[in-house]
């Protein structure tokens, strides 16, 4: 679509990349200021270049999407991308998605500017610096710490050259709650860009851990947290496989010392966080592996008819650090939201510590 034909108010279709798109205009000028109604991120300005694929979409087709628009209407809807505008910022959080930097993914496509990828939405940072009156005194951001790795690191570089092109200086550093008193190995990239100077910034030293995984256990969890038998038998047979073993790790209940990172999906995949009824050895977790099962001198047949459970969702919220009161603000959300909640979420002790 040409400049010409473009107006206010109109929807917009067409592919970005690889993935179809659909845009309200919501302003007119060197740029065209759109909003995704597919996404639902806040609006960028792009150029007619990058939107002259796209057709006009009929509004008949598009209620969902109207209805997110009208959502906006008077003052919130004026001020929807002013709104960081109108004070001035001394702190910018813009923490982005992992999932295609997660060792976990191995289709991981990286964040590069351009990419088609969840995690290159880094970049809109540009178009938000560029229509801000003044700069945030700081900008704060945390990652997987595979941002580190060889594969994203280049990457990594290149967004740090331009925060310095920005002004800012930039640390960061890889930082493990389990040194900042949570019984949780998670361990994150934290990084923090000052605006004009270098404040010497030093990150928290580690301290203790006084709490263990052991001490965070409910006493009596609910069956519902059990394993079936089919979803036990699932994952001790991939376990048992000779040619690509891939072990579920099982936590003893009163020997354990930390948790492995909490992930969104709680219990459902080989390396989350599993614990047996009662205790099977005296390591802390074992792996059920052939190999796993024979360092440990546990017998197959017992893990069968033990039952395995995961994590429940207050648990996972206190190994993120939140306190009872804090827990109790999300009780009427469902164990599915919680786990994606606290596997998405940063361990409160360490932004505190990071901060002080």
């Amino acid at each position: 679509m040409v400049k010409a034909d473009m107006r206010k108010g109109m929807l917009l279709k067409g592919k970005i990349g690889a993935e179809e798109r659909i845009y309200r205009v919501l302003d007119l000028k060197e740029k065209v200021l759109v909003l995704d109604c597919v996404k639902k991120t806040m609006p960028v300005w792009k150029t007619y270049e990058e939107l002259s694929d796209c057709v006009e979409k009929e509004e008949e087709s598009m209620a969902e999407a109207i209805d997110i628009i009208d959502a906006m209407e008077g003052e919130s809807r004026k001020t929807a991308y002013q709104r960081y505008n109108k004070y001035p910022c001394d702190l910018l959080s813009f923490t982005f998605p992992c999932q295609n930097i997660s060792i976990d993914n191995r289709k991981a496509k990286g964040f590069e500017e351009g990419e088609d990828s969840s995690s290159s939405i880094i970049w809109s940072l540009r178009d938000v610096l560029s229509q801000m009156k003044q700069k945030p005194k700081m900008i704060f951001m945390e990652n997987v710490a595979a941002i580190l790795n060889k594969k994203h690191k280049h990457t990594l570089n290149r967004l740090i050259a331009f925060l310095q092109g920005e002004g800012y200086h930039v640390d960061y550093k890889k930082l493990d709650a389990a040194d900042y008193g949570v019984p949780q190995h998670r361990e994150r990239v934290y990084i923090l860009c000052t605006l004009g100077f270098d404040p010497c910034f030093t990150y928290p030293a580690p301290i203790p851990l006084e709490a263990k995984l052991c001490d965070v256990l409910e006493k009596n969890p609910s069956p519902q947290f059990n394993l079936t038998p089919k979803a036990k038998a699932g994952f001790i047979s991939r376990g048992m496989r000779d040619d690509k073993p891939y072990p579920i790790r099982v936590h003893n209940p009163s020997k354990c010392d930390k948790a492995f990172t909490i992930s969104t999906r709680s219990g459902s995949r080989n390396y989350d966080n599993f614990i047996f009824e009662k205790d099977v050895t005296d390591d802390r977790f074992i792996k059920v592996s052939k190999k796993g099962l024979a360092k440990a001198g546990v017998d197959l047949k017992a893990i069968e008819d033990m039952n395995i459970r995961k994590l429940t969702p207050d648990e996972c919220m206190v190994l993120m650090g939140l306190k009872k009161e804090e827990r109790e603000k999300l009780k009427d959300f469902t164990p599915n939201e919680i786990y994606k909640l606290t596997g998405n979420s940063i361990v409160v002790p360490v932004l505190i510590g990071v901060f002080n």
